[in-house]
């Protein structure tokens, strides 16, 4: 697990990338298993819970093949429980039993994701619901997501439509300032950049967040968002993973961001407040 600053990848990056001053996090935890004798020394540390680079917080990686499958299983797991998809064997002739698949029951989510994000006091008219909530109320968001619209964006929906995957979240209020409204995000889904754009949808830009809508960029780069606590399923815990979803004990992470200032602090002072 690292704890990603803005700004670096949580894939691996051309040379060229590197020599921009990005940071390519697999290659960097590559070298820390260089003489070292364990299982997994010569796999290149694979992202399970990929943030976007301007995202910092939470980035989780796998250290070898079989944990990379068995955590990869448990993560699109998570997204077909709250969707309430089953994962459902196929019938004797190969096909999927739908009927089946109708009657089965959605597994219980074994993955957390909670992010902090700011978000800019919203235009009037827009984001009504949350401008006027009070510090712990909650909601849930769903849209129908389209990646890949140009410029490496995605856009929120809210049709259904082909070419479109659903999006699910839930987020807390936590409290504002004079200019910004600070929520935690709990992301139910997994799609591309799914927090920026469904934020935007609801007409909330992310600070620094441009691509999205944001006024002004960050003076360091980044935006102000931030994975802050992430759960899931202890590979090392359960046997035959590539044969089980369930079970497992769940690891549980927080973490604060690491470039501290005022806001961040004030958004971290809220969130104690809010949780009382």
């Amino acid at each position: 697990m690292v704890n990603k600053l803005p700004g670096d990848s949580a894939e691996p990056i051309a040379a060229v990338q590197a020599g921009k001053g990005m940071a390519d996090l697999p290659r960097m935890l590559k070298t820390l298993a260089v003489g070292k004798d364990f299982k997994g020394r010569d796999f290149l540390p694979a992202a399970v819970h990929r943030l976007d680079v301007p995202v910092s917080g939470c980035t989780l990686f796998a250290r070898t093949p079989e944990a990379l499958a068995f955590l990869n299983a448990r993560f699109r797991g998570a997204s077909d429980a709250a969707l309430g998809f089953s994962a459902v064997k196929p019938a004797g002739n190969g096909n999927t039993d739908e009927t089946a698949a109708a009657k089965a029951p959605a597994k219980a989510a074994s993955v957390e994701k909670i992010y902090w994000a700011i978000v800019e006091i919203p235009q009037p008219g827009k984001a009504q619901r949350v401008l006027m909530a009070e510090p712990g109320e909650e909601g849930e968001w769903k849209h129908w997501i389209k990646a890949g619209t140009g410029e490496n964006k995605s856009i929120a929906y809210d049709e259904e439509d082909p070419g479109r995957k659903p999006g699910l979240l839930r987020y807390r209020f936590v409290g504002a300032g004079s200019h910004y409204l600070f929520l935690e995000i709990t992301l139910l889904t997994g799609r591309h950049h799914q927090i920026r754009a469904q934020l935007a949808r609801m007409g909330l830009h992310i600070k620094g967040d441009l691509k999205y809508g944001a006024k002004r960029s960050e003076r360091g780069g980044g935006i102000r968002l931030h994975g802050y606590s992430l759960s899931f399923p202890d590979p090392a815990s359960v046997r035959n993973s590539a044969r089980s979803i369930d079970g497992g004990e769940l690891i549980r992470v927080q973490a604060l961001p690491l470039l501290r200032d005022p806001l961040w602090e004030a958004f971290e002072a809220a969130h104690i407040l809010s949780r009382k």
